[in-house]
């Protein structure tokens, strides 16, 4: 199903910081039939769209950051950057990045609610997240384990409380 926004709440987005984007690239392709855009970010740095049938459903980059293994970020949707990141440190998490903007894509911050899970909040400029969601080799599970569930909930249930009028994205 092709999107074109995503509700406050929920996850929009995902994205791949790996040691060997050439291997990831290959795995990727071969396993969910991905192609891929590579976007210049700088002069080393290269952001790779993973898309099916020319729609985006995620992203790919190298990362040379030492003792950090490769790993995958979720985004989640929110209305304002600022005002969650404040939010978030009321709630017990802790602000790791401060908000910030990506050139016209949209601003955004990176958290760790109170059991240190991270994750990345967005709030959409010209880029709403996954164009694509639904299908085979689109991104369609999160989940959480942690040890303090109470304290987790309590903190995520803010964010699930500010969708618009849907509990999943809008269909174009």
């Amino acid at each position: 199903m092709a999107i074109t926004e995503h509700a406050p709440g929920t996850f929009c987005w995902v994205d791949l910081a790996t040691t060997d984007v050439l291997a990831a690239k290959d795995l990727y392709s071969k396993l969910f039939g991905w192609d891929y855009l590579d976007i210049p970010m700088g002069p080393d740095m290269i952001y790779t769209m993973c898309q099916l049938n020319g729609k985006n459903t995620g992203a790919l980059y190298q990362s040379n950051e030492a003792n950090v293994p490769p790993h995958w970020s979720l985004s989640v949707s929110i209305v304002n950057a600022d005002d969650s990141a404040a939010k978030t440190k009321k709630l017990g998490g802790n602000v790791i990045v401060e908000p910030f903007d990506v050139e016209v894509s949209g601003r955004m911050a990176i958290i760790t609610d109170p059991s240190g899970a991270a994750f990345h909040l967005w709030q959409a400029g010209q880029h709403v997240g996954y164009d694509l969601v639904g299908e085979i080799g689109t991104q369609c599970w999160a989940e959480l384990m942690t040890n303090d569930t109470s304290a987790c909930t309590r903190f995520h249930k803010w964010s699930l409380m500010k969708k618009k009028n849907s509990r999943f994205p809008r269909a174009s």
